[in-house]
């Protein structure tokens, strides 16, 4: 599965309500939420998390994670998701 593939089925986990929020600090979640973004921060907790990498409990309050989903970012490297990223960003 690519990564294209992969954030398209997250926007559609969003779009269904199908997902689940966690929390890393007490500040009150956002009321009105982006699903592109929230998909890029999924996606970039991601690929910390599988790459061990902490730094997204600095970096986010929240993230929304689609139920049933999970993508093995171990071998994507970091230049090319940032570059991923950059091909998805909503202009």
């Amino acid at each position: 599965m690519s990564l294209t593939d992969y954030y398209n089925q997250i926007i559609e986990k969003y779009k269904n309500k199908d997902f689940k929020v966690k929390k890393f600090n007490k500040k009150p979640l956002p009321k009105v939420r982006d699903t592109h973004l929230e998909a890029q921060h999924f996606m970039m907790f991601e690929w910390c998390e599988d790459h061990k990498d902490p730094r997204y409990k600095d970096i986010f309050d929240y993230i929304v994670i689609p139920n049933e989903l999970d993508y093995d970012f171990t071998e994507v490297e970091f230049e090319d998701f940032l570059k991923f990223l950059a091909s998805i960003k909503v202009k």
